[in-house]
């Protein structure tokens, strides 16, 4: 799982924070070389519900089922 590999339970985590990294863990993608193509941060659990309700919603709306292919564009 893609998770693992992003955010491995040897990883210290605050409290209050959660894992969140690019490209995101629901995609292919997501995990492998920390540095390389990906990045991991910590931030506040709170603000990566919204970010993982608004990946939800997105994969909703457009109907992507795991292995479609689609663009991610950030601000």
């Amino acid at each position: 799982m893609n998770r693992r590999k992003t955010c491995p339970t040897s990883l210290p985590r605050p409290k209050g924070k959660q894992r969140v990294e690019y490209p995101y863990a629901s995609t292919t993608e997501g995990g492998g070389i920390i540095g390389k193509t990906q990045s991991r941060k910590m931030i506040d659990a709170g603000h990566n519900r919204q970010g993982g309700t608004q990946l939800a919603k997105f994969y909703d709306a457009h109907r992507i089922i795991p292995g479609d292919t689609f663009y991610a564009r950030t601000n």
